[in-house]
C-alpha cells in the first residue's frame, strides 16, 4: 500500500507554526509558568513570587539559594519537601551551593538525569550569563515529568542568556559595594552569636523562623539600650510642636 505523506510545503508550515509557537514567549517565561502550575508550585513561598516575575533576572534570584528547588523537585517525585534544605544562606554561596548539589544528587537518584547542569553542576548560578545551563536543565526535568504531572513540559530554545548593560556579577557588585558592608556583616554575625552561641545553617524552616524572631528581638534590645544610654534631651522645634506633638 502506498502511505499518503504530507507536501513538503505542508511540513514546513507545520514547523514554522511550532516554531512561532516556541517564540512566542522568552525561554524564561517558559520555565516560569512550568514552575507556576499549582501540580509543580502549589505556593510560592518568596517574595517577588513566581506570578510577580519580570525579568529573568527575577527568576534567577528565585532559584539560586536552591531551597525553591529542592522544595519543588521533592513536591513533584515522592510528595513531600527534601530533608537537609538549608533555608537560612544570608546569599552565602556555599550554602546556596550546598542546596544546589542537593538537588543536583536527587535529580540524578530519582529521574536518572546525569550532570543537569552539566560541568557547572552547583556552581551554575555564580554567573548570570549562566542561567540558560538552569532553563535548559528544568526543561529536562519538565519533561520527564510530563506523565506523572500530566501536565505538559517546556521547551527551551538554543539561545544563551543575554548579558547585561554590565559584563559581569563583579562590576554590578562594585557600583553596590564599596567594601563598608564587610562591618555590616561583622555586626549582623556578632548579633547571632550572641543569639545563638555560634553561626550555624538552618535546616528546617521552624529553626528558620526562631532565628528570625530571636535576632530581630536581640537587634530591638540593642537598638532601644542605645537609645536609653545616648539619650541627648533637645528642645522641641517649631515643626515638631506643629505637625507631632501639637499643644
Amino acid at each position: 500500500d502506498i502511505v499518503p505523506t504530507q507536501p513538503a510545503t505542508c511540513r514546513m508550515s507545520l514547523r514554522n507554526e511550532r516554531a512561532s509557537v516556541v517564540a512566542e514567549k522568552a525561554d524564561w517565561e517558559r520555565c516560569r509558568d512550568w514552575l507556576l502550575d499549582e501540580k509543580v508550585t502549589p505556593m510560592s513561598a518568596k517574595v517577588p513570587s513566581l506570578e510577580e516575575m519580570q525579568s529573568a533576572h527575577e527568576l534567577h534570584n528565585y532559584l539560586k539559594d536552591g531551597t525553591e528547588m529542592c522544595r519543588v523537585i521533592g513536591l513533584v517525585t515522592v510528595g513531600t519537601v527534601l530533608e537537609g534544605i538549608t533555608y537560612r544562606t544570608n546569599n552565602v554561596s556555599t550554602l546556596e551551593e550546598k542546596n544546589v548539589r542537593l538537588f543536583i544528587t536527587y535529580v540524578e537518584k530519582e529521574l536518572k538525569i546525569k550532570d543537569i547542569f552539566g560541568k557547572l553542576k552547583e556552581e551554575v548560578f555564580r554567573r548570570f550569563l549562566d542561567f540558560h545551563i538552569v532553563i535548559d536543565g528544568l526543561s529536562k526535568i519538565s519533561r520527564k515529568l510530563e506523565p506523572k504531572l500530566e501536565i505538559k513540559g517546556f521547551e527551551k530554545t538554543k539561545k544563551k542568556t543575554e548579558a547585561d548593560v554590565y559584563e559581569s556579577e563583579s562590576d554590578i557588585k562594585n557600583i553596590y559595594d564599596d567594601g563598608k558592608k564587610v562591618e555590616e556583616h561583622e555586626h549582623y554575625e556578632k548579633l547571632y552569636e550572641n543569639a545563638f552561641g555560634g553561626l550555624t545553617a538552618a535546616t528546617s524552616l521552624n529553626h528558620a523562623v526562631d532565628e528570625l524572631i530571636a535576632i530581630n528581638d536581640s537587634f530591638l534590645k540593642r537598638c532601644l539600650k542605645n537609645i536609653q544610654e545616648n539619650f541627648i534631651n533637645k528642645p522641641s522645634t517649631e515643626l515638631l510642636q506643629k505637625h507631632f506633638f501639637p499643644h
